[in-house]
């Protein structure tokens, strides 16, 4: 019976002990998340887990949680650009705002980056050694980090150094390593879609070629030139100039074939206020306007026409996407209506001394664009 009752008492104990556990457990499980993606062609790159447990390793401690319960969310991916491979890291809260990115960059081999890249995140989550090659934090969010070290020492930290009696600098001895009951959380990869990222400014110049109907009899063709500043989290800019292919208006003067020819020069400017990047690309939704001037030259006509210049003003909307195909250069196409806010008209002078009229370009006009982009800066 004794026995009994201490085989009873003894699981009761452990009972109480294992609810203790769980119980501190849940009150210390926050810390940071990692959402890691090796994106096509990247495949060979350091992968999420090794990534997690590098990071831990340099910190000293588990520290990587999922992301219900992430005081901070470290993405980035891995990417091949430009001959070599590039790294975007980006923390941000659970909300999804973003404190800062950090670029890295490697030649042909991706395993090169490996021991910065855990050197950008480990100095981040440990922001208190005023280490530079961290991405910057605002101060509550670097406390509750900075909460679940303690007085851990980590790979991440200097070594200490001890002032000997005469002031002179001498190394600490060597220190044993304290060892940390932490909660073990399993690192959880994420491989969706990413949460937005900021957007440094960048300027690219822009070459390509446009189809247009409305705006100059039959369909119209043009080659671009422009430039795209994208501003980050204000959207983005775009200015451009063009000169149309001539197309061709004919008519019958008093039986007489006669052929009027026109062309297009012009120049827009237009804001992109509205950005979604999925994966390498991006999809911008775009308003602007365009100036411009179309000339009329006669021919065959049995009364001399001169022909004639005339402005038009456009309103344009654009749904825009583009795709990365390196570091550098990217492709790009749109596709968008635009409304005619004023209808030049042109008429001929026939045999008979009337008037008669020739060509006015219709109300809307449909512009379709295909190019390059090379990012300057």
């Amino acid at each position: 019976m004794l026995r009994r009752a201490g085989q009873f008492w003894a699981l009761l104990v452990a009972a109480s002990v294992c609810a203790n556990g769980v119980g501190a457990q849940d009150d210390q499980g926050k810390g940071p998340a990692l959402n890691w993606t090796r994106r096509s062609g990247a495949e060979t790159c350091i992968s999420p887990i090794e990534l997690a447990r590098r990071v831990e390793a340099r910190v000293g401690r588990s520290i990587f949680v999922t992301p219900a319960r992430a005081i901070v969310v470290v993405e980035g991916y891995v990417e091949p650009a430009h001959g070599g491979f590039s790294v975007e890291l980006a923390v941000s809260d659970a909300a999804g705002t973003v404190y800062g990115v950090r670029e890295l960059h490697a030649g042909s081999d991706c395993r090169a980056l490996d021991d910065a890249l855990v050197l950008v995140i480990a100095v981040t989550l440990r922001p208190q050694d005023g280490f530079m090659a961290g991405i910057a934090l605002p101060a509550p969010v670097a406390a509750q980090l900075d909460a679940l070290f303690g007085d851990e020492p980590s790979e991440a930290e200097p070594p200490p150094v001890q002032a000997a009696p005469n002031g002179a600098a001498l190394p600490s001895a060597p220190q044993k390593q304290q060892s940390v009951v932490a909660p073990v959380v399993p690192v959880v990869p994420v491989v969706t879609a990413s949460a937005p990222q900021a957007v440094a400014p960048r300027l690219s110049a822009e070459l390509g070629a446009s189809a247009q109907s409305g705006l100059q009899p039959g369909l119209s063709s043009s080659p671009e030139l422009g430039v795209l500043w994208l501003l980050g989290e204000l959207g983005s800019l775009r200015l451009q100039a063009a000169v149309s292919a001539p197309t061709t208006r004919r008519v019958l003067d008093d039986a007489v074939r006669s052929d009027s020819s026109f062309q297009v020069v012009s120049a827009a400017a237009g804001y992109c206020p509205v950005e979604a990047r999925p994966g390498p690309g991006s999809v911008m939704l775009c308003a602007g306007a365009r100036l411009g001037w179309i000339s009329a030259h006669a021919s065959g006509f049995r009364v001399d026409n001169p022909g004639g210049t005339r402005s038009f003003v456009t309103l344009q909307a654009k749904l825009r996407g583009a795709l990365a195909l390196n570091r550098w250069l990217s492709g790009f196409a749109a596709v968008g209506p635009e409304l005619q806010v004023s209808r030049p008209a042109f008429s001929y002078q026939s045999a008979s001394g009337a008037s008669v009229p020739l060509y006015s370009p219709a109300l809307w006009e449909l512009a379709v664009e295909l190019g390059l982009s090379v990012r300057i800066l």
